[in-house]
């Protein structure tokens, strides 16, 4: 997953190597993701009719294929990042990144 890290979330910061993510994970428990995934379906329901927002749950399931904070953030350490956190998350969203010396070799 992170070892084919997509260039465009990949950037350098005064010679800081650094990936941030902004998506939906899991939560630690199914039944903390259910709630994630009932507050996120009641703000789509304010949105879009209910045959997009029944397609928009389904596809994030399909094509994010989520993972929870844990996992996310050892797949970055894996690939290197020397400091991996979780910067915001509410509900099923989570903003989180890796950190690390920019190393020529990871270009």
């Amino acid at each position: 997953m992170f070892c084919d890290i997509d260039p465009r979330s990949v950037g350098y910061l005064t010679g800081i190597f650094f990936s941030i993510c902004l998506d939906h994970v899991h939560g630690s428990k199914a039944e903390l993701t259910m709630l994630g995934f009932e507050d996120w379906a009641e703000l789509l329901r304010r949105n879009f009719p209910e045959d997009r927002v029944e397609s928009i749950l389904k596809n994030s399931l399909i094509e994010d294929s989520p993972l929870d904070i844990p996992h996310h953030l050892s797949l970055l350490s894996k690939v290197g990042f020397e400091r991996v956190d979780v910067l915001w998350k509410k509900g099923l969203f989570a903003l989180y990144g890796g950190f690390g010396k920019a190393d020529e070799t990871r270009h």
